[in-house]
């Protein structure tokens, strides 16, 4: 698949169509008890299963603000970021002792029918019915809760080992993230229909609620994914087109040119990192500031992206593509600073795509910066070198592709010889 920018607009015009600011899924929450509430489901489709989340009190971080986000404030509490992955939420708090609180039970039953108003009655494949649970905070759990039948198919229970309640249900499927604040992953044996992970140096099992004292955005980051993977391989979905989402974003990038359209195919605070240059944008404002400013419009008209591969997971999309085009212009996020130089350039790149429910989380973009630069002229292919050893200096030839090769070397299999860089190195 190639991507050509040529049918978009070269510069921003705030007065566009296009773009027109595309307003994000809203669903305020529904109080039901003074610690119960639903979440409806916050993507572009607007439905989805039922899951129930047993949360701590914990605040979250400060508001965002005009300051550019934290770690914390960029990371959704629980309740947030599995709406925005397409659940229909039953979030029960632990108990503060007020008056009219429900019961764990009261909750399932009185709170698992009114989610059925987000069900899609035309997804035949989901499972119907019972709903996902996940346990972060075990003082909800009832005492028999090992030992009743409950409407639910699927379970994620968070927590240390001690913990008596961390184990699994003897008749729903249970995938257990445990904490050891020991550096040594735990190993604890569980039956085969079950599952099992730790994550070490981790002493707070609240590891994933952004504001609290053990928050591990690395963590929270990881047992996310496995715990998403789990839930819908269990439940039959929600499922999403990966590729459709990714290929409508590049569209609005690289075709629309459209500022607001492509921010309109990302979550609510989403990120963009390109690692080599350290570009991009963290957070809704300072990712639309960049993608205004010095990305969308700085691609040269003849751009290319050529898909190599291409690998969709769960919640990410993998791929290996060549990105082509003339210098002709600044391109801030590859060359920053560099003026145009009027050379043809192809650069290997991967990126790694994080898509939570039907919208963008966030991109890692990386490349080999010497390529791109040798390909323009700016690094030389001898340099001077003396180490402790040498009386005089001598030329070194750096161990970097000129570009074209390493192009046809991820697209081509055999088109060009391997190691031909071991025969490199000092010359005389």
């Amino acid at each position: 698949m190639s991507t050509t920018s040529f049918e978009g607009p070269m510069y921003y015009d705030a007065a566009s169509e296009n773009e027109r600011e595309v307003p994000l899924p809203s669903a305020p929450r529904i109080p039901l008890a003074p610690n119960v509430l639903i979440q409806p489901p916050l993507t572009r489709r607007g439905y989805g299963p039922p899951l129930v989340l047993l949360v701590p009190n914990i605040p979250g971080p400060p508001p965002i603000g005009d300051a550019t986000p934290t770690t914390e404030q960029i990371d959704p509490e629980p309740i947030q970021k599995w709406a925005e992955e397409g659940f229909a939420i039953l979030a029960i708090f632990a108990s503060k002792g007020e008056s009219g609180e429900w019961s764990f039970a009261k909750a399932l039953a009185e709170g698992l029918p009114k989610l059925k108003a987000w069900d899609d009655v035309d997804d035949y494949e989901v499972v119907k019915d019972k709903a996902s649970l996940i346990v972060y905070d075990h003082s909800i759990l009832p005492d028999d809760f090992f030992t009743s039948t409950l409407p639910v198919h699927v379970l994620v229970i968070y927590g240390p080992e001690s913990l008596n309640s961390v184990k699994p249900h003897p008749t729903i499927p249970t995938l257990l993230n445990t904490c050891t604040p020991s550096p040594m992953v735990s190993s604890l044996a569980v039956p085969r229909q079950h599952k099992f992970y730790s994550y070490e140096n981790q002493a707070d099992h609240f590891f994933c609620f952004p504001g609290g004292p053990g928050y591990d955005h690395h963590h929270a980051d990881i047992s996310h994914a496995r715990s998403l993977s789990w839930i819908k391989k269990k439940m039959n979905g929600p499922w999403f087109d990966l590729e459709a989402i990714w290929e409508e974003h590049t569209a609005h990038e690289f075709f629309t040119r459209s500022v607001a359209k492509t921010m309109g195919t990302m979550v609510a605070q989403p990120y963009v990192n390109h690692i080599p240059t350290i570009t991009g944008g963290v957070g809704r404002r300072d990712l639309t500031a960049f993608y205004r400013d010095h990305f969308i419009f700085s691609n040269p008209r003849d751009t290319v992206q050529t898909m190599v591969s291409r690998c969709v997971g769960i919640d990410r999309v993998a791929e290996e593509f060549t990105f082509s085009f003339t210098h002709d212009q600044v391109v801030d996020w590859l060359l920053p600073g560099v003026p145009p130089t009027g050379r043809k350039i192809t650069v290997p790149m991967n990126a790694f795509v994080s898509i939570r429910g039907d919208r963008l989380y966030h991109e890692h973009i990386s490349w080999d910066q010497a390529i791109a630069y040798r390909q323009i002229g700016l690094l030389p292919t001898h340099v001077a070198f003396q180490n402790g050893d040498m009386p005089e200096p001598r030329q070194l030839r750096l161990p970097t592709s000129d570009g074209t090769d390493a192009a046809k070397m991820l697209v081509t299999v055999g088109a060009v010889k391997s190691n031909q860089m071991f025969d490199w190195g000092l010359e005389d």
